[in-house]
């Protein structure tokens, strides 16, 4: 039984660092991405969504001004349109949307990953947008002499338009060619089965590739329970195993001082590191634009969540050993903990009999006459010493 108290201290002892590390990280993950609310949050604390916007617009003017329905038509007007049709709003709905189905499927609550995304209406409202500008700028042309109808009529380098092709006619022609468009938003839904991978060799939805992340996501926010009993139980057996309870506790004492003061030298250092995305793209412009304007961002806001939480748990590790260390303070002028382990007591030696401190009383008065003639010392008689000699 000894060994097994001795055992259970030294692994107590030597894990005991780790196990505070370890309970403050899984729960700090726990507090933030474990958390669907934060990373919302995240998003809005960033300007993701209005910087997204931007990005979004950029993406549709590259793909409008190669279209051969818009390819004369002014950047800023493209820029109006596309800004009308994907308010941020709207852009943060469909994000949110987009966040609560990857939860449910990590918390199991759906089976596979689901969500759509329905762009359709946002289409919609671009090519009108579009449309109506094509109108306007028809309507102010005059009407050429000429009867004859050209194939083509762009009617931002035109001079006059065709009095068979009024300025309704060119806006509904817009409306149908650019609808039919494969380079912008070919399918204006999206959705989760849409995201496949190649895995081992065929393409797949990344929800059935990896199936087993959402089973590892429960386990894992369950051990931050099963780390934090464990790391309770290591400092009670500490305390109770050693030599002392003192000595264990201060142990425990100076390991919460450790763990603290590293804590809180790394959310500072986290906090104070700026993050940088640059060269992210490989040299796509666009890619890097939206690593510098959406990612680099967001990840900023990721990691100043965590220093803060790093600085919560230090302040509680802190918090702690001083309590701990205020109690031996107190408790300093009692007298010395005597009672060992056993099994730290092996040479222990047996225990001394008690010793009789009664008075002795004196045997000399009730001695008999008889007795006390045959106590008395013999002397040597004259025959004796003839004897001898």
């Amino acid at each position: 039984m000894k060994y097994l108290k001795k055992t259970i201290l030294f692994i107590s002892s030597t894990f005991f660092i780790s196990l505070l590390v370890a309970t403050a990280t899984i729960w700090i993950l726990r507090f933030t991405i474990g958390d669907r609310t934060i990373v919302k949050q995240w998003f809005d604390a960033s300007d993701a969504y209005v910087n997204f916007v931007d990005e979004v617009v950029n993406a549709n003017i590259k793909q409008i001004e190669e279209s051969e329905e818009a390819s004369s038509i002014n950047t800023e007007i493209i820029e109006n349109a596309a800004q009308a049709a994907f308010p941020p709003d709207e852009l943060k709905k469909n994000v949110e949307l987009v966040i609560d189905g990857i939860y449910d499927w990590l918390e199991q609550r759906t089976p596979v990953l689901s969500f759509e995304l329905d762009f359709t209406e946002n289409k919609e409202i671009l090519i009108n947008e579009l449309a109506d500008d094509v109108f306007n700028t028809a309507a102010t042309l005059p009407v050429c002499e000429t009867f004859e109808i050209p194939s083509e009529i762009d009617v931002y380098s035109a001079e006059c338009i065709p009095a068979q092709l009024p300025p309704e006619d060119l806006r509904d022609s817009f409306v149908e060619e650019f609808s039919k468009n494969q380079d912008f938003l070919a399918d204006p839904v999206i959705r989760a089965s849409d995201l496949t991978i190649n895995y081992n060799g065929e393409d797949m939805p990344f929800y059935d590739a990896y199936g087993w992340i959402p089973v590892w996501y429960t386990r894992v926010k369950a051990y931050a329970w099963a780390v934090l009993a464990a790391t309770i139980i290591a400092g009670v057996a500490i305390v109770t195993l050693a030599r002392s309870h003192r000595r264990g506790a201060a142990h425990v004492g100076k390991s919460l001082v450790i763990v603290a003061f590293s804590t809180g030298v790394f959310a500072f250092l986290s906090s104070k590191v700026p993050l940088s995305f640059n060269g992210v793209g490989g040299g796509d412009a666009a890619a890097e634009d939206f690593a510098e304007n959406i990612i680099e961002p967001f990840a900023q806001e990721a990691v100043t969540t965590f220093a803060n939480w790093n600085y919560v748990f230090a302040i509680i590790f802190g918090v702690s050993a001083v309590c701990v260390f205020l109690v031996l303070f107190l408790t300093r002028h009692h007298k010395k903990e005597q009672d060992l382990h056993p099994q730290d007591n092996d040479t222990a030696l047996p225990p001394k009999p008690p010793i009789d401190d009664s008075p002795k009383t004196e045997q000399k008065d009730s001695e008999s006459p008889q007795a006390k003639i045959e106590n008395m010392p013999k002397h040597k008689t004259i025959s004796d010493v003839e004897q001898n000699k």
